[in-house]
């Protein structure tokens, strides 16, 4: 899986394969001989116990694995932004749209910009006592107006979607991030999708893969789970003391509280 988050989807007979060896490793206390044979019976069956197998198990199907950890990609990309291309084309194909009708508002901008550039000043004036200087009136202005966005992003009121532009063709897409697996990201609810920016990432999508059906096709749903898929609550409901506004310190205060 190293490097999942920047490659395509695997084949469909090559993924099915990989997943099918990796829960017969989940089944230690069964005969080898007897089940490889017995995985080679009839497919439905089979399939079937496979699935429970791995339901029972609490780990992800491999499809997840690699979608979370695309998830976590685009969250380092946007708040840390140093990986340069990818952080550009990320720019490129991600728009901020209305949480309720889906319209398009504006391409994503650089929202940690700022909070970088604080820090970074903050290191200067505490290890070197160098003041940099950087808070101009455009530089607060830039500020607030990004903070205004994480917290509409947070709220639920916005969200993201990845747009695949169209001079980028189908097959180029197959294997270009962040277009490779941006419709089954774009599928992702709203709340999730507006969470990638968030420190706490890891949990949020962690949290929703834990309760989506397990199958062994590359996508989030299939003709089982499409109807009575168990809903999970947003992150942000069930942990009403976080704030995206918070700093690492006051977070840990509110934690403790």
């Amino acid at each position: 899986m190293h490097n999942c988050e920047v490659t395509g989807k695997w084949t469909a007979a090559e993924h099915l394969r990989a997943q099918n060896n990796y829960v017969r490793g989940l089944e230690p206390n069964r005969h080898r001989a007897w089940y490889f044979k017995k995985s080679d019976g009839d497919p439905d069956i089979t399939l079937k116990e496979r699935i429970q197998t791995l339901t029972d198990s609490g780990h992800p199907t491999l499809f997840e694995s690699k979608l979370a950890a695309y998830y976590g990609l685009i969250n380092k990309t946007i708040r840390i932004g140093k990986a340069h291309d990818l952080n550009e084309e990320l720019m490129h194909a991600t728009w901020i749209v209305d949480g309720k009708y889906g319209h398009q508002i504006i391409s994503l901008f650089n929202l940690y910009h700022t909070d970088r550039e604080l820090a970074r000043e903050r290191y200067f004036l505490r290890e070197f006592n160098i003041s940099s200087r950087t808070q101009t009136k455009e530089f607060r202005i830039a500020h607030h107006i990004s903070n205004i966005f994480k917290v509409l992003l947070y709220r639920n009121c916005i969200t993201l979607k990845i747009i695949q532009p169209k001079n980028i063709s189908s097959e180029a897409s197959k294997i270009m991030w962040p277009y490779s697996l941006s419709n089954d990201f774009n599928e992702l609810p709203n709340y999730i999708r507006a969470s990638v920016i968030r420190k706490d990432q890891k949990a949020v999508i962690k949290g929703f893969l834990q309760g989506n059906h397990k199958h062994f096709i590359q996508a989030l749903g299939c003709d089982q789970c499409y109807d009575g898929k168990r809903k999970v609550l947003p992150y942000s409901v069930k942990n009403l003391k976080k704030n995206i506004l918070d700093s690492e310190s006051r977070a840990k205060v509110k934690d403790e509280g």
